[in-house]
């Protein structure tokens, strides 16, 4: 499955607004560094059609050692992000993969 990375995105996003990549990648940083912020706040990020994004601490659990697979061993709490998808983005989403040839 191809990647995308930042600097492609702000190619496309430069062609069509018909602004410069530069600007474009400003853009991007300043939108993404708005959700971390928010995110860091404890503020839950909705962007509408597209998702819901909220940081959470994940619950402590057991797992094994794979040095030794008998042993359990303690998983401490870690943050995490949850992203729930918006309605329109899972519609189109469902459409993609119940039909993967179709175009985009």
């Amino acid at each position: 499955m191809p990647k995308r990375t930042k600097n492609g995105l702000a190619r496309e996003v430069a062609a069509k607004a018909d602004i410069t990549v530069d600007l474009a990648t400003k853009i991007i940083d300043l939108t993404l560094t708005g959700i971390a912020d928010s995110l860091l706040r404890g503020d839950k990020v909705e962007i509408r059609n597209f998702g819901l994004l909220e940081a959470k601490l994940s619950a402590p659990r057991q797992g094994r050692n794979l040095q030794k697979p008998s042993e359990m061993i303690p998983i401490p709490p870690q943050p995490v992000v949850k992203f729930r998808l918006g309605k329109r983005f899972r519609e189109l989403l469902v459409r993609r993969f119940a039909h993967p040839k179709a175009k985009k």
